[in-house]
């Protein structure tokens, strides 16, 4: 294959894209406005000043112990 057919498929590909890309975002704009959503007021939900984490940060354990499995699955 040589490179105009190349260039004619990736051109093709690119536009299909950015067609498709551009029908979905006029989809979700549609929607947003059917359902009456306003995004320019944004609720976010906070929590009290004194309200506690129910668990502690923990540090990752990226590799796990197979002993230390073994004896929870056992506990449980």
């Amino acid at each position: 294959m040589n490179n105009k057919a190349k260039l004619m498929i990736s051109g093709v590909i690119f536009l299909s894209l950015f067609v498709c890309a551009v029908f979905a975002h006029q989809v979700n704009e549609r929607m947003i406005h059917e359902r009456g959503y306003d995004l320019d007021t944004v609720d976010i939900q906070q929590l009290e000043e004194n309200t506690p984490f129910k668990a502690p940060i923990r540090s990752r354990k990226y590799f796990r112990d197979t002993n230390e499995l073994r004896r929870s699955l056992i506990e449980e």
